[in-house]
């Protein structure tokens, strides 16, 4: 069975409270803040992403969630923030029991004259994804902590022209020691302008410099060795409404990039990133994207299912995934996401360079029952496979399904 007696009892427990709740609602005005907490029972199958023939490790995860956010309107600012902290418990690895939490939040300003911009910040703590390509493949407890602020200064020139400067800062590390080749810090700046063509289509040009650096890339007898990296990018971007029910937006990047300790990550061509947003129907959405573009890039904050956040070092990612929902009725709503990541890995250990390609295809299938206005349940299967052969990443399958039940005021 999917649950035990006593995660059975809990979720029971839940949904009674959920119930309960439910006069409370005529009380729950309408502001900008909410507060709320959830519980869920996950069973993951290879837990620790073990390669095919190999002995596998299946464990039930319980997770007891706090949610809390804002979103308000000061004029002419809107300070947001969406945050949850969680206690997530193994109940046969107990040793990976760990708290997690994830926060996101910003200001958007601007001013009566024709400065406007963007302040944000983003903090996810949780376990590092077991056997991830490219690192150790440890059976051990590895929390990843991925961090992430920047700014955003647009200046009207005209009617339809803009003067837009970004920033941003990215800094991912770990608890494990031997993932301390994984960890690093970069920033990233840009300049350019965009021009509204109309009000359904915009088109920007830009400059893009990132620097950064793997601190402990590499041991020697002398210490630690650093590789540090530097990519200029000339972006292309569009943002196109092209009607109501239809909307894209694209970046098209010519680039280059150099590293000072792995040469085989140098990288120059084209990369970029395209989005779909579709709504054929009042019921369906779908929303298919496509990028291409460093693994750093591509999965700096890429929440997979249990198993932890993703490390991507490779040198080039090509990601494609889609997503649909469809609400059945008001109150019960289907999701289903596929998608497929090829990418090519490179290291270095002292004189020798390793090289290989993989393929991991990932597809969930889940709904939900909004009980009321501020309660939920739901479940969900997961299933991902890594196919390919090398040093650098070896195959494996893993498959994962739960439910939870959620409460929220506002």
């Amino acid at each position: 069975m999917l649950l035990g007696p006593l995660r059975q009892a809990t979720l029971t427990r839940l949904i009674a409270l959920s119930s309960s709740l439910a006069a409370f609602n005529a009380l729950a005005e309408n502001n900008p803040y909410y507060i709320g907490g959830s519980m869920a029972v996950t069973h993951v199958s290879n837990i620790f992403r073990t390669t095919l023939g190999q002995p596998s490790n299946n464990d039930n995860v319980t997770s007891a969630t706090i949610l809390a956010g804002i979103d308000q309107r000061l004029g002419r600012q809107r300070l947001y923030a969406d945050s949850s902290v969680s206690s997530n418990v193994y109940k046969n690895n107990t040793d990976l029991r760990n708290t997690s939490y994830n926060l996101n939040a910003g200001l958007e300003w601007q001013t009566i004259e024709r400065l406007s911009g963007l302040v944000s910040y983003g903090s996810n703590r949780s376990l590092a994804q077991f056997n991830p390509g490219d690192a150790p493949a440890l059976t051990k407890k590895n929390v990843a902590q991925l961090d992430s602020a920047g700014a955003t200064v647009r200046y009207g020139l005209a009617s339809l022209l803009t003067l837009e400067g970004s920033f941003n800062h990215r800094r991912r590390t770990y608890t494990a020691q031997e993932f301390a080749s994984s960890e690093f810090s970069q920033d990233a700046s840009s300049v350019g302008f965009v021009y509204q063509t109309s009000a359904a289509l915009s088109l920007g040009l830009a400059g893009r410099h990132t620097a950064g650096k793997y601190p402990k890339y590499q041991l020697t007898t002398d210490g630690f060795l650093p590789n540090t990296f530097n990519r200029n990018d000339i972006d292309l971007t569009s943002n196109w409404i092209a009607s109501s029910i239809s909307s894209f937006n694209a970046r098209l990047s010519s680039g280059r990039s150099r590293n000072t300790a792995v040469a085989t990550r140098n990288f120059s061509g084209v990369t970029g990133a395209f989005s779909w947003r579709w709504l054929p129907s009042s019921k369906l959405q779908l929303n298919t994207t496509f990028s291409r573009d460093s693994g750093t890039e591509t999965a700096f904050f890429n929440v997979g299912s249990t198993g932890g956040l993703s490390a991507d070092n490779s040198r080039i990612a090509s990601v494609l995934q889609v997503r649909a929902n469809y609400a059945l009725t008001s109150k019960l709503v289907f999701d289903a996401n596929a998608g497929i990541t090829k990418r090519n890995l490179s290291n270095s250990t002292g004189a020798s360079t390793v090289s290989g390609d993989d393929r991991i295809t990932t597809w969930g299938l889940g709904g939900k029952w909004l009980v009321t206005r501020s309660s939920q349940l739901g479940c969900q299967i997961t299933h991902d496979e890594r196919t390919g052969q090398s040093v650098l990443s070896l195959p494996y399958k893993l498959s994962s399904y739960g439910c939870y039940a959620q409460l929220t005021l506002q």
